[in-house]
């Protein structure tokens, strides 16, 4: 039994990373009473055939010749057939821990065999970088994949422990190790210095005037809020693209089940229609096989079931090639918003951090402070230890005059970072948009295309009906394009202003009495000029 390892999702998960990973057998095995023979399920149509196959109430005998005679031959019935032992295929939740459990286990069983080594531990400090975890998933799915190919591993009790439901993330590993750092800060910050979906959140003590909690909550829930949709939307992908699979593979076994019943139905007569066609007395094998390859109806079913069968396999692969690249396409921007939103993360982060150093130098610099006022109303001013409070009272003033003014550069970085941000996803949205726009203007060409040439062939078809005009070369679609148009009959018209009729009546009589004047003229010999629409005639 060997597995394959699709690590699709990976996450931090305090110190360490947690994986999301589907797995499947490879090989699942076929048993008989003789003999074992695996199967490739890599199609639909396979796994129908092979459930058809066990769990059909159906005997259908099959013989094969044994080996070393070629005379002799058996028959293996659906009783002899032991069930196939079920398909591995789940889901499971595993962190790094784990993964370096089930190493140290399998190194403890296997000491003499090389195995794959275990990629390097997750670096607690790059956990907020998407691409440093993606890079973690990609090894993680590689070294999964090379334990799997390798039959001794996979058949293994730690890996089947693994792989099983029954390991929880709480039973190996799954406690999240706190350093004493981390320790020590959860217990004299509190919440205020915890993070929350990899934010630093801090809310100093003192009035700072630079500060707004309020502007710092909006960008938190704005990114967090990005986050949320970005994942919300792969999940819903992942969902479709399993259930567009399902569905395929619904499809082609309908398609199977429908021409296995119209089989049944159609090509296997019963007994009255054998007798009719044949009689009685007659069991020949042409009387046999006449029903079921002679006739042309059944060859006619045979060639509409086997195009199903395959229109059904087609979609099926089609629509499985395309779900992957959509996903694919998914994952790329997906990521590049992960990689987006944890670049303002850490710049947020750094604000936070310098605010929290700012709070500390302005404290500093209130007691260095009161320290030198009240030495000043003690002592003298030249007394040393007043020059000593003075000097440390300038000193942490500038020291809080530089952390303020880091405050300001981060804070203003941490604005520029997410404009930066909103152009980008803007420039992203109209990219799509115009990718969007040249899909939609190529596909109106086209129709425009199929248009045009539909109107070509309408047009050769009425002009052969109705040629044009011989002297204006006008054909039939511009007289009856509009309703306007003078060499439209004033009788075609349907016009429900009944106060021009009258009108349009007069101007059409007048316009074709002055043409046939003109017409008249230019016969006899005149000519006309059509500038400024004034006709001089020649004595």
């Amino acid at each position: 039994m060997r597995y394959r390892f699709i690590v699709f999702r990976a996450q931090p998960k305090g110190d360490t990373i947690s994986f999301s990973i589907y797995l499947e057998d490879v090989v699942s095995v076929q048993g008989t009473c003789n003999h074992v023979v695996p199967v490739l399920n890599t199609s639909p149509s396979d796994e129908y055939a092979l459930d058809i196959q066990f769990t059909s109430p159906f005997s259908v005998p099959t013989t094969s010749s044994a080996s070393g005679s070629g005379s002799a031959q058996r028959s293996t019935n659906a009783n002899d057939i032991l069930p196939a032992s079920s398909r591995v295929c789940r889901n499971i939740d595993r962190t790094w821990d784990q993964c370096e459990w089930l190493h140290q286990k399998i190194g403890t069983s296997f000491r003499l065999q090389v195995l794959p080594p275990l990629p390097e531990r997750p670096n607690r400090q790059k956990l907020s970088d998407a691409l440093y975890v993606e890079r973690c998933r990609a090894r993680i799915e590689r070294w999964l994949n090379r334990l799997g190919t390798r039959e001794d591993l996979s058949q293994s009790v730690s890996m089947e422990h693994f792989i099983s439901p029954k390991m929880t993330s709480s039973e190996v590993g799954g406690n999240v190790k706190q350093g004493l750092s981390t320790l020590l800060l959860n217990l004299f910050g509190g919440s205020a210095a915890s993070t929350d979906n990899g934010f630093k959140k801090y809310t100093p003590i003192s009035d700072i005037d630079d500060y707004d909690e309020d502007e710092e909550e909006r960008r938190r829930e704005y990114i967090s809020s990005i986050e949320e949709c970005a994942q919300g939307l792969s999940a819903a992908m992942n969902a479709v693209h399993a259930q567009d699979e399902a569905f395929g593979r619904s499809v082609v076994k309908a398609a199977l089940a429908v021409g296995k019943a119209f089989r049944v139905d159609s090509l296997l007569p019963n007994a009255e229609q054998l007798d009719l066609a044949c009689g009685p007395l007659d069991n020949s094998n042409t009387c046999q096989e006449g029903p079921h390859y002679n006739s042309v109806e059944h060859q006619r079913l045979d060639v509409s079931l086997a195009l199903l069968h395959n229109s059904t396999e087609a979609y099926y692969w089609g629509a499985k090639e395309l779900g992957i690249w959509r996903e694919y396409n998914l994952a790329d921007v997906v990521m590049e918003y992960f990689a987006m939103t944890s670049g303002i993360k850490e710049v947020t982060n750094h604000a936070t951090h310098t605010l929290m150093l700012y709070e500390k130098t302005m404290l500093r610099h209130q007691a260095r402070e009161q320290q030198a006022n009240d030495l000043r109303v003690q002592y003298p001013s030249d007394t040393p230890s007043v020059k000593y409070a003075n000097e440390q009272e300038a000193q942490s003033g500038r020291e809080m005059d530089m952390a303020h003014q880091e405050y300001t550069d981060a804070n203003d970085l941490a604005s520029t970072e997410l404009v930066r941000f909103e152009r980008e996803r803007a420039n992203g949205i109209r990219k799509a948009l115009e990718n969007m726009a040249t899909v939609e203007l190529d596909a109106a060409r086209a129709r425009c295309q199929e248009l045009r040439a539909l109107c070509r062939r309408i047009r050769s078809i009425q002009m052969i009906r109705d040629p044009p005009h011989p002297r204006t070369n006008i054909g039939p679609i511009l007289w009856h394009a509009t309703d306007t148009s003078l060499l439209t009959p004033s009788s075609a018209r349907s016009s429900s202003l009944g106060t021009l009729s009258n009108d349009r009546a007069k101007t059409t009589a007048s316009l074709s009495a002055h043409t046939m004047h003109r017409y008249s003229a230019s016969s006899s010999g005149a000519t006309a000029s059509t500038g400024n629409s004034t006709y001089t005639y020649k004595a």
